[in-house]
């Protein structure tokens, strides 16, 4: 190796100092021996005097033995083959390291693991199992908290195990669940009633027998159950046959998820069932068949209550005792037996009220009841066809003290077509042609005529339906007064709420379908900030729970009337009217946005109240 001294100058002491200091170079020279034997001894000397130049003499040698550890442990094994003249100093390095007699860091730390180890022989035992338990327990913890992916088979089988558990505990329980079915271009509100114990199942829509039949034809040819329409084993069945098909499970917040299933052969083309993530109880279901026609259901409600909360003849009328063989009269005409009081009268008045309400014939059908003091509860009215008039008289004929007299629209018309065939011919009413306000509004959303057409027709058999239901709730809140209500026993009590509390959950669902369905040709004038301002100011003061607390007739009176203004503004502004409306379109929207708004607060007051004791 070349000697370091030369850059020094031969014979020259001087240049190893620098302000009576040495050098860096000086001290790094003494430390390799590269200075003759008097040189070393100047250095040496003055080292020993000289506490700066002791101090920094210390710091160069650890840097060099920190240095040759560290080439040693990691760079050194990595580096090809160093030339003779490294090998050398590295060699030094490592003698110089010694001779000092001062660990390295490396050095220093592998003693002091070592030394940890091996204060842990003792209890090795115990640190083994220790180390083992943290090896299964890391990994599983993370596995454990990491959301595994879910399979389709697993969601069927949590969504099947979901519904058979009843979700409460009561006496002889009965699953009361409600639909909204879309198929064969109808839309049907559909209420099924499972029992639990006896196995009994019935159920009620709001659309005529011809279209609830052509539905459940659509239902029973896709495989549906028509007695479970969210059934998931219907759906998993499905699925199992299918050779080939393409899943996928989609999170559609609000803590659903939805499990999609393309099939490329078959009547179905695709179907989906979505689940609440939290329970997997199914909530809705979509069938796309081969021919594009869609089969919709969304499940509005679901609870399981005691059978004694629900109509006595819910699973059909029950058998009518034998009848009691009482002596005739001269004249051959049976006289009706009486009532012992008027409590037994108005009990048998809400038995009646039920069993219309079942058969739907307390929604806007000319259909009256008259108790008759100590005799019976009549039934009068004009029904559509003599198949409704015998299906309501064979209803009612199970119910004692309880007649019928019905009659068609036919047998009214030819009654009123013959008293009128003397009479002088009438004026003739001019028709005019009526503008609908929203006119414009319905040519662009819906250009083509067919689609604005159905679009019309089912807004305003939306609107006419809330108003049926309203005016039932009227009729109830009219007829029912606190002494009336006093006369009935616990059970018939509960059945007068029943009756209410179903009619409100209908009414509200079909506000919100209505706020929905006006949605898209509402103009955006009667969406400002200004138009808002208008609605919340004609809603805060009325929205208060003591109003009306009391007495929930007043809040059904209150909601009837704002139903109303809310069909006369429906048929308003999507079919005109004859009369010369002073109102601009602008304000008979914010007028029916105001009344919309108000009446989801109303409902929810009713509500309240209706559950409160009588």
């Amino acid at each position: 190796m070349k000697n370091r001294r030369d850059g020094l100058g031969e014979g020259s002491i001087g240049a190893l100092f620098h302000e009576a200091h040495l050098t860096d170079e000086a001290i790094l020279l003494f430390l390799e021996g590269e200075l003759i034997s008097t040189e070393k001894n100047i250095v040496d000397s003055h080292v020993r005097s000289c506490w700066t130049c002791l101090a920094r003499r210390d710091t160069i040698e650890r840097g060099m033995a920190d240095f040759a550890d560290f080439q040693n442990a990691f760079v050194a094994p990595h580096l090809p083959p160093s030339p003779a003249g490294k090998a050398v100093f590295m060699a030094r390095l490592d003698e110089l390291a010694r001779e000092l007699g001062r660990p390295s860091l490396f050095h220093s730390w592998q003693r002091a693991a070592g030394q940890f180890f091996k204060s842990l022989l003792p209890a090795q035992p115990v640190w083994i199992t220790a180390l083992l338990l943290a090896a299964i327990a890391v990994p599983s913890f993370y596995f454990l908290h990491k959301q595994q992916p879910l399979s389709p088979s697993e969601l069927l089988n949590r969504a099947a195990i979901s519904g058979e558990d009843s979700g409460m505990v009561v006496d002889q329980p009965v699953v009361v669940q409600r639909l909204r079915i879309h198929a064969k271009g109808c839309n049907l509100l559909r209420t099924v009633y499972r029992d639990m114990s006896q196995q009994r199942s019935a159920s009620r829509t709001d659309v005529s027998a011809t279209q609830e039949e052509a539905v459940r034809a659509e239902f029973a040819q896709s495989g549906l159950d028509w007695d479970r329409p969210l059934s998931v084993e219907r759906y998993r069945h499905w699925r199992e046959t299918l050779a080939v098909k393409h899943d996928a499970i989609d999170h559609l917040g609000n803590n659903l998820l939805r499990l999609s299933t393309k099939a490329p052969s078959g009547s179905i083309a695709e179907a989906s069932l979505t689940v609440r993530e939290k329970d997997f109880h199914p909530i809705e279901e979509s069938l796309r068949l081969r021919d594009d026609n869609r089969i919709e259901i969304a499940e509005l409600s679901y609870e399981v209550v005691g059978i004694r909360a629900l109509s006595p003849d819910i699973f059909g009328a029950p058998a009518a005792p034998p009848p009691i063989q009482l002596p005739l009269p001269a004249l051959g005409i049976t006289s009706p037996r009486t009532f012992d009081s008027d409590a037994q009268l108005a009990m048998t008045e809400v038995q009646v009220r039920s069993v219309l309400h079942g058969l739907r014939a307390d929604l806007g059908e000319h259909i009256d009841l008259h108790p008759i003091p100590g005799g019976l509860v009549l039934v009068d009215g004009v029904v559509v066809d003599d198949a409704r008039r015998q299906q309501l008289l064979a209803a009612l004929d199970s119910i004692p003290h309880a007649q019928a007299q019905l009659e068609t629209v036919s047998q009214v018309a030819a009654r009123q077509q013959s008293n009128s065939a003397s009479a002088a011919p009438g004026t003739v009413a001019l028709k005019t042609k009526v503008t609908p306000l929203l006119q414009v509004q319905l040519r662009q959303r819906f250009p083509d005529e067919h689609q604005r057409t159905a679009y019309v027709n089912l807004t305003l058999s939306m609107a006419q339906g809330a108003s049926a239901r309203a005016w039932a709730l009227n009729r109830l809140a009219e007829r029912y007064s606190p002494p009336q209500i006093a006369l009935l026993d616990a059970s018939s009590q509960q059945s007068l709420r029943s009756l209410l509390t179903d009619h409100l959950a209908v009414l509200r669902e079909d506000i919100n379908r209505l706020q929905n369905q006006l949605g898209p040709v509402l103009s955006s004038s009667s969406n400002t900030a200004a138009a808002n301002a208008i609605v919340d100011d004609s809603i805060a003061p009325s929205v208060k729970p003591s109003e009306n607390a009391g007495d929930w007739r007043k809040q059904v009176h209150r909601v009837y009337s704002s139903v109303e203004t809310v069909n006369e503004s429906v048929v308003v502004l999507l079919a005109g009217s004859a009369t010369d409306d002073r109102d601009s379109p602008e304000t008979i929207e914010v007028g029916l946005r105001t009344t919309l708004a108000q009446l989801q607060a109303d409902l929810k007051v009713l509500g309240q109240q209706i559950r409160k004791p009588y």
